[in-house]
């Protein structure tokens, strides 16, 4: 019988001394379970920004930007998982495990991740459960724990509503 090494196919991540990061200590992305996709971004965009789909034109395919707070929820694009200039292409978590922005916001485990409180693309974060007066839609998903204090990332599983 030929030899044949160990395969661990989660991967062998044994230098990681944290996953908020995203990636191991050999800059290898950690494989995270999430779905993503590829849009144009039609706006600048940095990693973690919650994005808002923009509808196609005659010129131009369907697009993300930044969500605004004006956007309705129905038009929740997801996560960006890298920086995008205007006009290139960006990878989009829609659904599972990615690093939210959450700039100066206090951040714990099991908070609520909800659609942005101003015009940036960063989640709102919250301990306090929705009401009968809060849209349930509006809730992205739950993160996983504190905030990276360098990137101001958070881990968080997103999912479609």
């Amino acid at each position: 019988m030929a030899e044949q090494g160990l395969v661990n196919p989660a991967g062998a991540f044994t230098t990681v001394t944290t996953f908020v990061s995203g990636v191991d200590a050999n800059g290898i992305e950690v494989p995270y379970g999430r779905t993503e996709r590829v849009y144009r971004a039609n706006a600048a965009i940095t990693v973690g920004q919650v994005l808002a789909f923009v509808a196609p034109t005659a010129t131009v395919p369907v697009s993300v930007t930044p969500f605004v707070i004006a956007a309705d929820f129905r038009l929740f694009a997801g996560v960006a998982l890298e920086a995008a200039a205007a006009g290139a292409f960006v990878r989009v978590c829609t659904e599972g495990h990615c690093l939210v922005f959450a700039n100066a916001q206090t951040v714990a485990a099991l908070d609520a991740v909800f659609t942005p409180a101003a015009n940036t693309g960063e989640a709102t974060f919250s301990a306090t459960d929705p009401t009968a007066t809060t849209i349930v839609g509006n809730i992205l998903g739950v993160a996983f724990g504190v905030k990276n204090a360098t990137t101001n990332l958070v881990g968080c599983n997103i999912r479609q509503n």
